[in-house]
């Protein structure tokens, strides 16, 4: 009845209820011990060739889940059954198998397969002689036969698939069997079918049935795969040998042959054995004309597919012969000198297959190339080798070259694929370049000279191509610290003569994008050049500048140069200053497109906002190098705009958020403020990146561009007006903007500064936490009162690292900006992060906007939860910051109820927080606490206390938190900062009284051994804190056992 309604559910007429009901019988016959039997049935009167191929694919996945997951569990009479049951499903299978779809014979053979490394050899002794029937049910049970034998090395020796240690050693072992019982009739079966197949016999015809090909090909592919692991005189005989060279002339049969020949040559095997088989092979296989490259058709999909496996043969075969010479050039000269001799004899053949016209051919023979020119380094160099070299360049250049038709605005899988493959030619070109680098010099000149001085008259493919080696050329010649020009040599004269024919070739107005962004590429990678011929700075300046560069109509370019004129104003400063003001006019002009709201001009296409950043940092590069009386003056122009920008969509937003509820709010009104949102962080970023020419606060004191940068900070920090309210998909945008402004307002301005507007920043979020319908002004002296708004803790998870970085930079100067916000964090950490409840209406009404999704109270507990989380973490990294900067007086100074509140959290987060990374900091902050407690502060007392009653127990309790495990690194960590709490807890309060308190007191009442005790005692008195750490571990984890 079972099988019954499994075939209805998976018929052409199954009904819903049916399916639904299907699958729910078969998750439980899967999840059940005993589940298969109720397919036992199927042996009886082969009943399962007669159910449809569906559920016979289903039938057969099951079994396969119950061996992976059930049968070893089973016990014996329940795995001889299924043993049993298995065997007379491959019976039937072999009486049957002419009817089966090639797709269940697959599935049978992945079954069988999982069955045999399971159950062979302890049970299913004779698995390998029992499967050995199929090859005579003709040409299905051969194929079958082999689909079974390749599973099963799959399942032994694919190295893509993880296995554990347990694992590893039963395959091993397995294969140990197998080389002792089977793997010799094994061979003598693959023997049989290579013969059938060469035979003409009724069985196979491969010279005009794919499907004979295909399965001779699998019977090479299983040899291939077997004789990675088998003894090499099982299979590898001249009869082998001949049937294997025969097939590689058979045009169903080559590939798959050529293939088994590479696996035989890559057996490891002794210099004197492999060198004469490697060479042998190859003369045979020229001998009829199979390594004649030029033979083969590169538009034929066969001929192609089967030179790839041809390059890959010689790649691998190359490489064999490359490491024998690598071993014994050392230690046996005449061995090397072989090694090398066929190594050579076969660079013909590399040197077409690196020309070939398809590129996947040529891929699959780098890596030989690149060794070849390797060993060549380390030899002498005769006229042939230089010939050979040169081919070689011939070849790179040949393939380095776009097609004509090559799509460069809209890159598809090719186009993608032909980049990868250039980067692999680039390690060739550096090759060769090591090896000679005033030939490939040379070449490059040649080749530039060729084209770029006359490139009207050349295609866009020629151009590129000479100007990419010249860019090639610039990393690979040797330089010291990037600069090629430190010293002058044959090499750097003919570089300086391409730079100069370079920029004064105009080859800057070749209208195609390839050519454009390798040209600046170019101009950025051999900036030092620039430094020492200033007459060619106007030029390059003017190509950025202009509609070539920024202004270009492709936006790739524009793009890319955005960036690349950036690179080239930070590297030559000194060298473009005396152009400045030509240039801050010209940068003007093109930003003011970024303000045009609707800016639409064919002739100089807008350049996108995410670019545009980088030309404020140019203008900012360039403003900083003014006189301090014109500096401001220009920064305060170029930042007007921006702040009337900013101010504007910090009002459309705040206007929005105010006036629309997030439940009526329309999609349009949600796209609107959405891209405001964006154009807001958009500016934000814009002034942000002004402000990165000034690395310190003493360059922006210098410039005179302190109140400027003040100014922009002002309109900023409206931005903290708009409600915060994540389901509203924008306020978290702004929030990050604002954040990104202040960071770089820690560096640029004086502490002073940063430390009042960093306060008011924070209490005005805290005050919006805790009153939400009354802010604070912010901004300074002329700051605006913001409306009402709705902000929760997610906001102060924002701005805590901020804080943390203006506590670690100025220290003891930032303990009065922290006074006023301590306490206020402190609140809300207490009442969100330790907050357990999730009915709990304060911390709900106070986290609640953060929530991305509010469809169920499931969904909204698990956004409470995570912000706990985050908070807690955020908190405590507050606490370390504070404390490990000579900030502790704001905790101190409050009084005994804060410090224990603090202490107490701490603890908390020590023992019970899920996260080992945490918990170590947690410890590191109770460590810090007891250093730092003295009586000045009032603490000492309490800390002790503390200490004695929650610090030292933690340290032992933190191994019994739920989620400790003793192997995990970061748990590890964890504990052995706990050891270095209670290491220093004894130095500050004597190693006596604590070793006292801890065998006396604390370990008997957790019922820890007496001898256990001692030692740990008596480490304690003894041992330095980094041996204490590592005594502490092992002995807590004798004591786990």
């Amino acid at each position: 009845m079972e099988i019954a309604l499994l075939g209805e559910a998976l018929s052409e007429k199954s009904t819903p209820d049916v399916r639904e009901r299907a699958l729910a019988l078969y998750q439980q016959l899967s999840s059940s011990n005993i589940g298969w039997k109720t397919f036992s049935c199927l042996t009886e009167n082969a009943y399962f060739f007669e159910i449809n191929s569906q559920l016979q694919f289903a039938t057969l996945v099951l079994l396969q889940d119950h061996v992976k997951n059930h049968f070893d569990s089973s016990n014996e009479v329940e795995q001889a059954e299924f043993r049993q049951f298995a065997q007379e499903i491959l019976v039937e299978f072999g009486n049957k198998v002419h009817v089966c779809p090639r797709l269940t014979n697959t599935k049978f053979a992945s079954f069988l397969s999982a069955l045999c490394v399971h159950d062979y050899p302890a049970n299913w002794k004779t698995f390998f002689r029992d499967i050995m029937f199929l090859k005579d049910r003709g040409i299905k049970g051969i194929e079958l036969y082999l689909m079974i034998l390749k599973e099963v090395n799959c399942e032994l020796s694919d190295r893509q698939i993880a296995r554990t240690e347990e694992e590893f050693k039963r395959n091993t072992f397995i294969k140990d069997t197998m080389r002792d019982d089977c793997v010799s009739i094994m061979a003598d079966s693959w023997k049989w079918i290579l013969n059938q197949a060469l035979s003409n016999t009724t069985v196979f015809d491969i010279d005009h049935d794919e499907n004979s090909a295909n399965i001779v090909s699998l019977c090479l592919n299983v040899m291939a795969g077997y004789i990675q692991w088998i003894e090499i005189g099982e299979l590898v005989n001249n009869e082998v040998v001949g049937l294997l060279l025969s097939l590689s002339f058979k045009k169903g049969t080559r590939k798959a042959a050529i293939e088994t020949i590479d696996a035989v040559c890559a057996k490891g095997m002794l210099p004197d054995s492999k060198m004469p088989m490697i060479d042998s092979f190859y003369s045979v296989l020229n001998s009829q004309s199979i390594l004649t490259i030029s033979k083969y058709d590169a538009d034929d999909e066969d001929d192609v597919e089967y030179l790839c496996s041809l390059s890959a043969f010689v790649n691998s075969s190359v490489l064999q012969l490359v490491d024998i010479f690598k071993e014994y050039a050392r230690k046996d000269f005449s061995v090397s000198n072989k090694a090398l001799s066929s190594i050579e004899e076969k660079v013909p053949i590399m040197l077409e297959l690196v020309r070939c016209e398809d590129d996947d051919v040529s891929k699959a023979i780098l890596n030989s190339t690149k060794e070849l020119l390797a060993i060549y380094r380390q030899i002498s160099m005769t006229a042939e080798r230089k010939e050979i070299t040169q081919q070689i360049m011939l070849g790179l250049v040949k393939k380095y070259k776009f097609e004509p038709d090559f799509n460069f605005e809209n890159s598809q899988d090719d186009e993608n694929d032909f980049y990868v493959f250039r980067n692999d030619l680039k390690y060739l070109f550096d090759s060769l370049a090591k090896l000679d680098n005033m030939l490939v010099t040379e070449f490059v000149q040649t080749c530039f000279m060729s084209t770029v001085p006359s490139w009207r008259s050349h295609s866009f493919d020629e151009v590129e191509l000479s100007l990419h080696l010249f860019y090639l050329l610039g990393e690979a010649l040797p330089h010291v610290s990037g600069n090629i020009f430190t010293a002058e040599s044959p090499c750097t004269v003919i570089v300086c003569n391409i730079l100069h024919a370079l920029v004064t070739s105009e080859v800057v107005q070749f209208d195609h994008p390839a050519v454009l962004l390798i040209y600046f590429e170019i101009m950025v990678r051999y900036d030092k050049f620039f430094a020492f011929n200033s007459q060619h700075i106007p030029t390059v300046l003017e190509s950025f500048t202009g509609h070539s560069g920024v202004l270009s109509k492709y936006s790739q370019v524009r793009g890319r140069c955005a960036y690349l004129f950036c690179r080239f104003i930070k590297l030559l400063k000194s060298s473009v200053q005396p152009h400045r003001d030509v240039l801050l006019g010209k940068i003007e002009k093109i930003i003011e497109q970024v303000f045009a709201l609707d800016y639409v001009d064919s002739q100089s296409p807008r350049i996108e906002n995410e670019d545009s950043q980088f030309l404020f940092e140019a203008v900012g590069l360039l403003i900083q190098m003014c006189p301090p009386e014109s500096a401001p003056v220009m920064l305060g122009s170029v930042l007007r705009p921006i702040n009337q920008r900013i101010e504007q969509y910090a009002d459309l937003l705040l206007e929005i958020s105010t006036s629309c509820d997030q439940t009526r709010m329309s999609q349009q009104m949600k796209d609107k403020a959405t891209a405001a949102a964006q154009n807001f962080a958009d500016f934000v970023s814009f002034a942000s990146r002004l402000s990165k020419a000034f690395q310190t606060s003493q360059a922006v004191e210098a410039s005179g561009c302190g109140a400027c940068l003040v100014e922009t900070l002002d309109f900023v920090l409206k931005g903290l007006r708009v409600r915060q309210d994540f389901t509203l998909g924008f306020t978290n945008v702004v929030y990050a903007a604002v954040k990104q402004y202040l960071h770089r307002m820690v560096i640029c301005l004086p502490s002073e500064i940063i430390l009042h507007y960093v306060k008011l920043t924070m209490e005005s979020l805290l005050q919006a936490i805790n009153n939400p319908s009354s802010v604070p002004p912010l901004g300074g002296g002329g700051g605006v009162v913001p409306k009402s708004r709705h902000l929760s803790a997610g906001g102060l998870i924002e701005f805590i690292p901020l804080v943390n970085q203006v506590v670690a930079r100025y220290k003891k100067q930032s303990v009065e900006m922290l006074d006023g916000i301590f306490v206020p964090v402190l609140q809300v950490f207490s009442m969100v992060a330790l907050s357990q409840d999730p009915t709990d209406t304060t911390a709900g009404q106070v986290v609640s906007s953060a929530s991305h999704v509010s469809c169920s109270s499931t969904d909204e507990e698990a956004t409470l939860k995570e912000l706990r989380s985050q908070l807690k973490r955020s908190f405590f990294t507050f606490i370390n910051t504070i404390l490990h900067n000579d900030a502790f007086p704001v905790i101190t100074g409050r009084g005994q109820d804060v410090v224990w509140m603090v202490l107490m959290s701490v603890a908390d987060g020590a023992l019970h927080f899920p996260d080992p990374v945490t918990q170590k900091l947690c410890f590191t902050i109770l460590k810090k606490f007891i250093e730092v407690a003295d009586d000045e502060s009032g603490t000492a007392c309490d800390v002790k206390n503390f200490a004695f009653s929650n610090v030292i127990p933690a340290c032992f309790a933190v191994c019994c938190a739920p989620n400790f495990n003793p192997k995990d690194a970061q748990s590890n960590m964890a504990l052995m900062e706990a050891a270095t709490a209670l290491k220093v807890s004894a130095e500050k309060y004597g190693e006596n009284v604590v070793a006292e308190y801890l065998a006396n007191s604390y370990l008997p009442s957790q019922n820890i051994p007496q001898d256990r005790i001692n030692e740990l005692t008596i480490a304690i008195k003894t041992y330095d804190a980094k041996r204490f750490r590592d005594f502490y571990k092992e002995w807590i984890n004798k004591l786990l056992g």
